[in-house]
């Protein structure tokens, strides 16, 4: 069930999700959708090129597409979610000997603060982190950017979800999604 902005009322959604939760950031970074799956319909993809946010209720996640002027808004209750699987992508750290990235490694330095300290764009990688739902519903893929991962982490694990939440992490030479 899904709806254009305009068609539904702050009241309705409430109704459907509860109120909103605001944790100092009240929505999730910014996703792309890859593939959206409606189980028993054929029909288009309704959400074809749209790029996506999470925002938290009390009683499940509100998820707003939007592409362009259109916006679809995309209720899930928690009881609704069978699983969600977060996927940290493939981290690539190789430091060039001496550069300021190499020395605060070796000084202990953890890796998500001396990567801003690189030389060239070879230093440090990470590949894009892919959020897989799965509903009563539809399937959907979507992702963002790797460098968003331990905010992501963050959001989903302070929501209703815990228990069917997975996080995964990956490693060079892992192709698990």
């Amino acid at each position: 069930m899904y709806f254009q902005e305009k068609a539904i009322s702050k009241n309705k959604l409430e109704s459907i999700l509860g109120r909103p939760i605001k944790l100092g950031v009240r929505g999730s970074t910014t996703y792309f959708i890859r593939k959206y799956n409606p189980y028993g319909e054929q029909m288009d993809n309704p959400f074809e090129g749209h790029k996506c946010i999470f925002e938290l209720y009390t009683k499940g996640l509100l998820l707003l597409t939007f592409k362009s002027d259109k916006r679809i808004l995309v209720p899930i209750r928690f009881n609704e979610f069978d699983a969600l699987k977060l996927t940290k992508g493939i981290e690539t750290v190789d430091p060039y000997f001496l550069s300021p990235m190499w020395v605060l490694t070796k000084l202990g330095v953890s890796v998500d603060i001396a990567r801003y300290f690189r030389v060239g764009s070879n230093e440090y990688h990470i590949d894009e982190t892919v959020l897989k739902i799965k509903t009563a519903q539809f399937e959907m893929t979507i992702t963002t950017n790797g460098y968003t991962f331990p905010g992501q982490e963050k959001f989903f694990s302070q929501s209703g979800l815990k228990h069917k939440t997975t996080i995964h992490y990956s490693f060079a030479g892992s192709q698990n999604l």
